[in-house]
């Protein structure tokens, strides 16, 4: 028999917890205060989701709190976005102590203590102050002011990048239909060769065989210097062919609907690049207040997706280890084993999605055959047969524990320490120095 100890967790600070089930509108509390050793004094209440009966409803839980015994309240509610921001920021305030509770574990607790799935907002406001009650909470986590416009220009960046990917799809599909037989490159109609086009004659091919090839070549070079005569020959030829057999009657509405899609396009792109610009100048004020943050370093990562990382972790000094930072990213695995019966280990994937997908766009150029983890990520994904995205995530975690321990340890970049132990790479160093002497 295995025989071990377990500490249970005192609430010695005295610190009264109220569970609060929020909702756009309302709020349901729910807490208790002990009265003998098998009683309790129960109380609920419903107040307005408003900053005013906020204020109100705390003041008078904090004088109650205060004349039962208790230091502090602790307001505890699920991560409800934007409709928890006027309750957690008037806590705050008022110098209560705020956490969290996760919404899978509220929906489990249903089942232990009611023996039922049924969801109301007074019950779901007990079983939240009940997990307070011992202490099966999460930590909120309060930002400095740059964090915070970091995670939010982080947040509308990935809205913008999906709009822009949006209207790119309309632009190839509405094209298709106006001009199908297009032939050059896509990536064409985003440089300055395409923007000529467009603003010359809107991608329609009916404008461009109007004229002849003469007085569409000098009005191309007109309006974009330096283009190939082979570009502008292939682009005339294929409008040519699009309008030996095809009907104009719908060529002034198409060319119309592509116009609304191609300016989104632009405006998309001119968007993004403001974006990058602010976030690298946020993180140059960051480095300025913690100097441990990795750089940028060229065939590793760059300084806008170092810049992305950050903002969906937060400061990485409020990790104490490499565990916990993997499972606040959803990076931790899952096991599934019952008896005999082994299950795949998978990814819990309970952290922050936008997190491990910026990892993924910063892993995947290094996985390509001539750069850094290319050997290893090909040599695992063909001898061991192992799937593509299996393989990716182990080098996500790979990524995530490099990032780290250079934040950790506050020394630079070292390609070599990916690969090699800690042991061998000390004694590399000191034998790099003993020669360097000699």
């Amino acid at each position: 028999m295995k025989i071990t100890e377990k500490t249970l967790e005192v609430n010695a600070n005295h610190i009264l917890n109220i569970g609060v089930d929020v909702s756009s509108r309302k709020l349901d509390v729910h807490f208790e205060c002990p009265l003998q050793l098998n009683k309790r004094e129960v109380y609920r209440e419903q107040i307005l989701n408003r900053s005013v009966e906020i204020e109100k409803a705390l003041k008078n839980y904090l004088s109650l709190a205060q004349s039962k015994g208790f230091l502090n309240l602790r307001i505890v509610c699920e991560p409800t976005g934007p409709y928890s921001l006027n309750l957690l920021s008037m806590a705050t305030h008022l110098n209560c102590l705020t956490a969290y509770v996760s919404g899978e574990a509220v929906k489990n607790s249903k089942i232990i203590e009611f023996n039922g799935t049924n969801k109301n907002d007074l019950v779901d406001a007990e079983l939240i102050n009940s997990l307070a009650e011992r202490n099966k909470v999460l930590i909120h986590r309060t930002y400095s002011a740059n964090y915070t416009r970091l995670r939010m220009l982080n947040s509308h960046y990935e809205d913008v990048d999906k709009a822009y990917v949006s209207a790119r799809n309309q632009v190839h599909n509405t094209l298709k239909q106006l001009w199908p037989d297009y032939s050059s490159k896509l990536s064409l109609l985003y440089a300055s060769t395409g923007q000529a086009l467009y603003r010359c004659y809107g991608f329609n091919p009916w404008k461009i065989v109007s004229y002849n090839y003469s007085y569409f070549e000098r009005r191309m070079r007109t309006h974009c210097k330096g283009v190939w005569s082979s570009t502008l020959k292939q682009i005339y030829r294929d409008a040519e062919e699009s309008v030996r057999n095809h009907c104009s009657d719908a060529a002034s509405t198409l060319e119309s609907i592509l116009s609304d899609h191609y300016e989104n396009c632009l405006r998309g792109l001119e968007r993004k690049a403001s974006l990058k610009t602010e976030m690298k100048t946020i993180l140059s004020e960051i480095r300025e207040q913690d100097d441990r943050i990795p750089q940028a370093r060229v065939n590793f990562i760059s300084e806008f997706h170092i810049a992305r990382l950050l903002a969906e972790t937060g400061p990485l000094s409020d990790f104490k280890n490499l565990k916990q930072l993997t499972k606040y990213l959803g990076l931790n695995l899952r096991e599934r084993q019952s008896g005999e019966y082994q299950g795949r280990v998978r990814l819990s994937k309970r952290g922050r999605s936008l997190a491990r997908k910026v990892l993924s766009l910063v892993v995947l150029p290094l996985t390509t055959q001539k750069a850094l983890y290319g050997p290893d990520y090909h040599r695992i994904k063909t001898q061991k047969d192992k799937p593509g995205k299996l393989v990716m995530c182990i080098f996500m975690k790979r990524f995530l524990k490099s990032f780290f321990g250079i934040y950790r340890s506050h020394q630079s970049f070292d390609s070599r320490r990916l690969f090699i132990d800690r042991g061998s790479y000390e004694k590399l160093n000191s034998q790099e120095v003993l020669e360097a002497i000699s």
